[in-house]
């Protein structure tokens, strides 16, 4: 299934738990934050906002999230554990979306749940889903999520190889390099253009 992923940045259900928005509500995603080192140009104009804006309101609404965990620590980490249970469920969902969704918000300090987003990574069906794993692994930035990363570099569909592209510029450092040269000759010219970006960017 193409699904055209969205101009609006889906809001996490733990967030909802502590009491900040309504659980799949839709926001406008937060501006780059001052000194922020974007791992992503938007590739359509029309379409999912450009993978820095998704970072800086990832890392805006956990700003928030420390806040309130500050003033009630126990009642807001019980409603985080409970909200994130669901997001595990929803891992398995049929549905993409739900699966996509999931995987971007889900807590990978969890090891169970970093093994199950780096099956999605690897090998869910659908691309959007893939595409998902692989920000949120980059995002993750622990050495396991990172090196989860380097087998997207196969996959099939171009849009995932451009985002385990992005992640590893951003989490990696130079022993990747001979990953992202092979790239070169990948037949998708972007992605070969995007490798060799990564590369200049790591050296």
């Amino acid at each position: 299934m193409n699904v055209v992923r969205r101009s609006r940045l889906w809001v996490p259900c733990w967030l909802a738990a502590v009491g900040w928005l309504g659980c799949g509500a839709e926001v406008e995603p937060a501006a780059p934050e001052p000194g922020s080192v974007p791992i992503a140009a938007a590739t359509e104009e029309a379409a999912a906002p450009a993978a820095a804006d998704r970072l800086a309101s990832l890392r805006a609404r956990q700003k928030e999230l420390q806040r309130r965990i500050t003033q009630d620590p126990k009642g807001v980490a019980a409603r985080i554990e409970a909200a994130d249970r669901e997001l595990r469920e929803e891992l398995a969902d049929p549905d993409p979306e739900v699966r996509a969704h999931a995987a971007s918000f889900v807590d990978l300090e969890l090891a169970d749940s970093r093994q199950r987003v780096i099956e999605l990574a690897h090998k869910d069906p659908d691309a959007q889903v893939r595409i998902a794993a692989v920000e949120a692994l980059a995002f993750d930035g622990q050495l396991l999520s990172v090196v989860s990363l380097l087998p997207a570099l196969g996959d099939a569909d171009s849009e995932v190889v451009m985002a385990a592209i992005e992640g590893l510029e951003d989490a990696a450092d130079e022993s990747v390099l001979p990953e992202l040269e092979r790239l070169y000759e990948h037949p998708d010219p972007a992605v070969q253009e995007r490798a060799r970006e990564a590369v200049d960017y790591l050296r």
